[in-house]
């Protein structure tokens, strides 16, 4: 991807320091019609999750719902790995772009100081990992074939990553409601232990 046609978004939710959870995905999906200049340069008012307007927006909500963490969506600032807009996320190619997003975020990290960070998908997880010098996660094997997996930042700040919400590379590994409930109930007994 040369230009960003898509254009960008960072925040999904007012920055804050000290949030319970630093919620990370990939990158914003859509192109160019969805990009909403005056979007980019304010702030939002509110978690976009807290008002499910869209797929992955219910899908991230029913996970909180589901492992009665509501609160902790609420006090969750949300943003992702790399900034620019791609229909897919193997749009975005040029090293310097995901080079500077992923700086940033490790700054946003460092500045915000959340007490868990979850990985929206196993590729955010990763690659999070290796940015944060994270210690080797823990598969958590009960949860319908690894739907979840725990490490540790070398701050010590817990890292989670969990099963894309969207569910698409699920086939064959039961429903996407029976994973959203499971992810739920697990957050559930990492946040609140």
């Amino acid at each position: 991807m040369k230009d960003p046609k898509g254009g960008y978004a960072i925040f999904y939710s007012r920055p804050k320091i000290n949030p319970t959870i630093a919620l990370i995905g990939y990158n914003p999906g859509g192109n160019e019609k969805d990009f909403d200049e005056q979007n980019c340069t304010n702030l939002p008012t509110e978690n976009e999750y807290l008002i499910p307007t869209y797929p992955l927006a219910r899908k991230v909500n029913k996970i909180f719902t589901e492992g009665d963490l509501m609160w902790a969506l609420e006090d969750c600032v949300k943003f992702n790995l790399i900034f620019f807009r791609s229909k897919e996320a193997t749009d975005i190619n040029n090293k310097q772009m995901i080079e500077f997003c992923e700086q940033k975020v490790v700054e946003i990290l460092d500045k915000i100081k959340p007490k868990y960070i979850i990985a929206e998908g196993f590729i955010t997880f990763e690659r999070l990992k290796e940015l944060l010098k994270a210690k080797e996660g823990i598969d958590r094997e009960d949860i319908n074939n690894r739907d979840i997996i725990i490490g540790k930042t070398n701050n010590n700040i817990p890292l989670i990553g969990i099963t894309h919400p969207s569910g698409t590379r699920r086939k064959g590994k039961g429903s996407i409601n029976k994973m959203l409930k499971n992810i739920g109930l697990e957050l559930k007994k990492i946040i609140e232990k």
